[in-house]
């Protein structure tokens, strides 16, 4: 477990933050809303990592970490499977979840998302998701090789479309919660 954590806690931090500010700025008071929005704020973590069992199951089977990873899920050593996930992670290569192209995508849905009436638990959980993509992308930029982020685009510099690439991610985290904050809060205004 404390293997875990070593993995986690950033991403834990960035749940915990999250829910606080959108439980502020919505003005939260029905205790079954707030547990939600942990709740699914801490699930977004686990969504993030997906990657790792479409790759396994999905794409690649036969593939060495593939093999090793079901193994780790086969002994029900969930924390295991993501401990040896995270260590070894540059072995997969083109991944779904964690590239540009599922977060260009996502950014788009998350907009929509916050712009719509739906359930605030559900706008948590998909802001939650692109936080904790976003948190993913910055560790990937900093630790391992940008370009593999990028293998769905042809792009020749990847040092300057990565900068932008974050400022757009980071402007469309930040006006998602404005607006789930704002127009809340408008709605109950008008109710009262």
């Amino acid at each position: 477990m404390k293997n875990l954590l070593k993995f986690y806690k950033i991403p834990l931090l960035v749940s915990i933050t999250l829910s606080v500010v959108i439980i502020a700025t919505t003005t939260q008071r029905i205790p079954l809303n707030i547990f939600l929005i942990f709740l699914v704020s801490f699930i977004s973590i686990l969504v993030v990592d997906l990657d790792y069992f479409i790759h396994s199951y999905f794409f690649d089977p036969e593939l060495e970490f593939s093999k090793n990873f079901k193994a780790y899920i086969k002994d029900k050593d969930y924390a295991g499977a993501f401990v040896y996930a995270n260590v070894n992670e540059d072995k997969l290569s083109e991944k779904t979840i964690h590239s540009a192209l599922f977060q260009a995508l996502f950014a788009l849905f998350t907009i929509f998302v916050a712009f719509s009436d739906s359930y605030i638990v559900f706008k948590t959980f998909v802001i939650a998701i692109l936080a904790n993509s976003i948190y993913k992308y910055i560790e990937y930029y900093y630790t391992k090789d940008i370009k593999n982020w990028f293998w769905a685009f042809k792009i020749g510099s990847i040092k300057e479309v990565s900068a932008g690439f974050l400022i757009g991610l980071v402007a469309v985290l930040i006006v998602s919660l404005l607006v789930i904050g704002f127009i809340l809060q408008v709605i109950m205004q008008v109710l009262n």
